[in-house]
């Protein structure tokens, strides 16, 4: 059984670049809809999971040029997370009724 993929990519691109066949819904209305959060919080768990992959190399034994870049971003983007975090919760008191 053989199928030509040459064929298949062409019809999936056909299919996909019809009119209406993406949804021009923003993707941060998905985001908010199906969570129920604020997309600061998102930002937030990123900035936080950075800063501890900065932290692994500022405190893991590294090579000293890691260790000094992570000294300095880990607590840069542990600080970043803290501002999105307000941020995002004073946004939601706002938004709320």
């Amino acid at each position: 059984m053989t199928t030509d993929h040459k064929a298949a990519i062409c019809f999936h691109i056909l299919e996909t670049t019809q009119a209406g066949a993406l949804d021009a819904t923003p993707l941060h209305t998905i985001s908010k809809e199906a969570s129920g959060r604020s997309p600061m919080y998102n930002w937030a768990i990123t900035f936080f999971i950075i800063a501890l992959s900065a932290a692994v190399f500022a405190f893991g034994g590294f090579d000293a040029q890691y260790a000094r870049a992570g000294a300095i971003l880990a607590p840069l983007f542990l600080l970043l997370a803290g501002c999105c975090a307000v941020l995002g919760k004073r946004n939601r008191r706002r938004e709320g009724p």
